[in-house]
C-alpha cells in the first residue's frame, strides 16, 4: 500500500527571470514566511543558467561551458 509523506510547499515569487530584485524578493518572502507560519524550515532555491542561451548551466570537465558556442567563447577569453 502507498502513502504520501513528507508534504511541502512551494513558493516562487512575482519577479523578472533575470533580475536582481528577484533574490531581494525571495528572500523578502522567506522573512515574510518565517514570521507568519509555523515551519520545520524555509530554504531558498535557484538555478543556474547560462547568461547568454539561459539554458540549465553545466560544465565540462575542465570548465568550460556546455551550453552554448557563446559561454565557450567567453570562458575561452578569461582563460
Amino acid at each position: 500500500m502507498k502513502i504520501r509523506t513528507n508534504w511541502r510547499v512551494m513558493v516562487e515569487p512575482v519577479t523578472g527571470y533575470h533580475s536582481e530584485a528577484s533574490e531581494r524578493d525571495a528572500k523578502e518572502l522567506k522573512s515574510d514566511i518565517e514570521r507568519h507560519c509555523d515551519t520545520n524550515s524555509v530554504a531558498i532555491l535557484s538555478t543556474l543558467s547560462c547568461s547568454f542561451c539561459e539554458e540549465r548551466w553545466d560544465e565540462f570537465e575542465d570548465g568550460m561551458p556546455a551550453c552554448c558556442d557563446k559561454a565557450q567563447e567567453e570562458w575561452k577569453k578569461k582563460k
